[in-house]
């Protein structure tokens, strides 16, 4: 732990901000990594200090535990009176300057915690008419209006997620409602790559069907051809040695009806 000398100012918790600075440790509010802790803990030693009381218990070395305290290790009554301290201190810091994220940081911790008994100064009493003050009212209202903005958008969002449910619910409705189309019908009105393909070869000899295969370019295209429609009888001849191989290799180990046509075509192929 680093003993923290006292600010040519005189003010303890200046001294403590400018010791986080030259040390570069975190004040960021809320951070997940470190929590700020070298900063919280030097902060809660000085208001100790401050008050008079000892803080000899957090040195290093007590039975091998660093004890660094923050607020929520005092007790109650002790924490009041070092938030209260705080609050002091920061009401005497005129000038934040480069201070600033430290104050920041503070004053969100107060502002959370500090609950004062109720013939005790309030936090706003104690920074009331103090540039501190000034700074923790722009706080309260910039969270306030982002709070209300996070409400507004939660709001929008829930309201545009009922009206997509409620339009999927009218166009499953309108689906139920309209008659069912057979196969054929979605074949000869679909204007989808598998309609088109599948309307070239519906009515096409099983040599024709061939030849469409082989000038597809897709290699799924044996997957999209109805088992009904896969050539069984064609002429050989006029078929190419080409176009034979090809789908010779198309058909792979495919079984069924594809693996007949391939002992077909494979027929007086070279090898």
């Amino acid at each position: 732990m680093v003993d923290i000398d006292t600010h040519p100012s005189g003010n303890w918790l200046t001294s403590v901000v400018s010791c986080a600075i030259l040390l570069k440790w975190c004040m960021r509010t809320g951070c997940t990594t470190c929590g700020s802790l070298e900063y919280r803990s030097a902060v809660v030693r000085g208001a100790l200090k401050a008050i008079g009381e000892d803080t000899t218990q957090y040195l290093e070395g007590r039975g091998r535990k660093l004890l660094r305290p923050t607020y929520r290790d005092l007790p109650l009554e002790l924490r009041t009176r070092v938030m209260k301290e705080t609050a002091i201190a920061l009401r005497d810091i005129e000038q934040g300057g480069i201070f600033w994220d430290g104050i920041s940081f503070l004053l969100v911790e107060l502002d959370n915690h500090y609950t004062p008994s109720l013939d005790e100064q309030s936090l706003d009493d104690i920074l009331k008419g103090t540039a501190v003050g000034e700074t923790l009212a722009s706080m309260r209202n910039y969270e306030a209006q982002l709070v209300s903005k996070n409400k507004q958008r939660r709001e929008t969002e829930l309201q545009n997620k009922l009206l997509k449910k409620e339009k999927r619910k009218a166009n499953l409705l309108i689906h139920r409602a309209a008659p069912k189309k057979t196969s054929e019908q979605r074949i000869k009105e679909g204007g989808e790559v598998i309609h088109v393909f599948l309307r070239s070869v519906t009515n096409a000899s099983p040599e024709d069907i061939l030849v469409t295969i082989k000038n597809s370019k897709d290699p799924h295209v044996l997957d999209k051809l109805p088992k009904n429609l896969i050539p069984t009888n064609f002429n050989q001849g006029v078929i190419s040695v080409d176009t034979r191989k090809y789908i010779v290799k198309l058909i792979d180990k495919r079984r069924g009806r594809w693996a007949n046509l391939r002992r077909q075509l494979s027929q007086g192929l070279p090898k």
